[in-house]
């Protein structure tokens, strides 16, 4: 894996702005053993020995295959959202497609996020992989489509492509989209109403592509969402204390517990909604306890003029 991570740290030094920097040192044994009780999984010996040398990437241009690839404290996050949903039964519907190598559930736990484009999509260390796959093989998983195509038969295989994609000359850094893009798509430049969208959760993606006026436009929408959000609380506190209040004349333990429930639905609520809302456009960072905020201290974009 050093060999792989070497030649990876050169191309970036010689490619990008803030060279390979943009890499995180390496975790200690305790983060990598930590996550693996966490995610209820034994991460195969070259992811491990990969994250010995670099825990994903801090901030910066998003690098792998134009993702964001993932801390641990980053996969944890994002496996947690994914686990939730699955909890709540919100696939018990839904099958993916397979060739045979994949199991045909639409998420399953033991799909462990590696990167993430900003949309809900991500390439995954596959840990339980169908009749004809193998563990440890890497799967593109897609939010919105059922195809989960195996794209590489280990973790270190994986990484070994794209250091071979970088030498090949197959992407080229993009200030523009703050990441690491094809060369045909680097001087690509989308209107601000031509960008994706992604209803799923009804925030709009968060990717590359959200640079300066796009970002702060971006920025401004959920912001409202933020305001409202707050906005929204106070009255239906209010309301539910009403509630509270009218139903003790009758009951008061059974108004006790109603009104403790609905409070705590709607606090829950309110923080999964911020958590994946209150966000940089640009790199996915959490933008923090500021309601305006004048910058990312993560990729450093300006949200003010």
């Amino acid at each position: 894996m050093r060999e792989i991570w070497t030649r990876i740290e050169a191309w970036l030094q010689a490619h990008v702005p803030s060279g390979a920097n943009v890499l995180s040192p390496g975790a200690a044994e305790e983060e990598i053993a930590a996550t693996e009780r966490f995610l209820g999984v034994s991460f195969p010996e070259d992811v491990q020995a990969s994250f010995r040398l670099h825990d994903g990437q801090s901030g910066g241009p998003w690098l792998m295959w134009g993702c964001e690839l993932l801390s641990l404290s980053r996969i944890r996050e994002e496996w947690n959202a994914w686990k939730e949903l699955l909890d709540r039964g919100t696939f018990e519907d839904f099958r993916s497609d397979s060739d045979g190598r994949v199991v045909k559930d639409w998420w399953h736990a033991r799909w462990v996020p590696l990167t993430h484009d900003g949309a809900g999509n991500h390439y995954c260390l596959d840990l339980n992989p169908g009749p004809e796959g193998r563990a440890g093989q890497i799967i593109q998983m897609w939010h919105d489509d059922s195809e989960r195509p195996v794209v590489a038969p280990s973790y270190r295989a994986w990484l070994a492509a794209f250091a071979d994609a970088l030498e090949a000359g197959a992407y080229v850094y993009s200030a523009h989209y703050v990441g690491l893009v094809p060369p045909e798509d680097a001087e690509y430049r989308p209107a601000p109403e031509q960008a994706p969208a992604d209803w799923r959760h009804g925030v709009e993606p968060m990717g590359q592509g959200h640079t300066g006026d796009v970002a702060r436009a971006t920025f401004r929408a959920r912001r409202r969402r933020q305001v409202v959000l707050l906005l929204l609380g106070l009255p239906f506190i209010a309301v539910l204390g009403g509630f509270k209040v009218f139903l003790g004349r009758v009951n008061g333990a059974v108004a006790g517990s109603i009104f403790a429930l609905l409070t705590l639905g709607y606090v829950t609520f309110a923080v999964i909604f911020s958590l994946r809302n209150w966000r940089c456009p640009c790199c996915n960072r959490w933008l923090g306890n500021q309601l305006n905020p004048q910058s990312c201290v993560g990729c450093g974009v300006r949200f003010g003029p």
